[in-house]
């Protein structure tokens, strides 16, 4: 499986990479909140609830590095 631009932001290690800023004690619904602020929407994005915690971070890496562009 290939590792896509997002996954190697979301891997990154360093501090100062500004695309992470959640922690271990972020919830799941705190990321949710987080890239529905991103995403300016006030759409239901409670259906998100069903991915992993990994996966939630690594969407939000993802929707971050694009928001960045």
């Amino acid at each position: 499986m290939a590792i896509l631009p997002c996954q190697l932001i979301y891997l990154s290690t360093s501090p100062m990479c500004p695309f992470l800023c959640y922690n271990d004690s972020m919830t799941k619904e705190k990321l949710i909140e987080t890239i529905q602020r991103l995403l300016k929407t006030d759409i239901d994005l409670g259906f998100l609830l069903q991915l992993k915690k990994t996966e939630l971070e690594t969407l939000l890496a993802c929707i971050r590095h694009e928001v960045g562009r």
